[in-house]
């Protein structure tokens, strides 16, 4: 309850702009006193410079966000697809299952990739694992974090001892 008290307690501002940019997203950030944390979700509906291939669009996008957390000096969190070839092969996703551009990838500081390696119950938890598929700052790795209500799409903490880095 103490988590649920102190969200309760900070200011959130959502940017519900149709068109936003990220030019949008930096002046609207830059207006909020003592901004923390943007959260962009997600990279696809970032509108982009027309007349590009979408390689270039999100590798621009990409860029743009990387160079607004650095002049705002906050982390920005930034939420994107991986690649549908994912569903054809086993195992947790990786780093080159980011869609569209490796540039999401060249430009992040972190990566976190979330996978749910089985959910045969839908009225049941299912292990939602979180891997640190790159960290300029720490070490990478895979943990055992949440348990995933697939009826309600709700996220929980495990209540069993975590995996540590596998």
């Amino acid at each position: 309850m103490a988590e649920r008290r102190k969200l309760h307690a900070r200011q959130l501002f959502f940017n519900q702009e149709r068109r936003a940019t990220v030019s949008s997203i930096g002046v609207q950030a830059r207006q909020v006193k003592h901004c923390g944390l943007v959260v962009v979700d997600y990279l696809g509906l970032i509108q982009h410079s027309p007349g590009k291939s979408l390689y270039e669009r999100v590798t621009e996008t990409s860029n743009s966000l990387k160079r607004l957390a650095l002049s705002l000096n906050i982390p920005i969190l930034c939420l994107a697809q991986l690649n549908r070839e994912l569903e054809g092969r086993k195992g947790p996703p990786r780093l080159s299952d980011l869609r569209d551009s490796g540039a999401i990838e060249q430009d992040a500081d972190g990566v976190l990739l979330l996978h749910c390696p089985q959910y045969e119950d839908k009225n049941g938890p299912a292990p939602l694992v979180v891997s640190v598929a790159k960290n300029r700052h720490g070490p990478a790795g895979s943990e055992l974090l949440f348990n995933w209500y697939l009826n309600n799409g709700r996220i929980r903490p495990t209540a069993h001892e975590r995996l540590k880095y596998v």
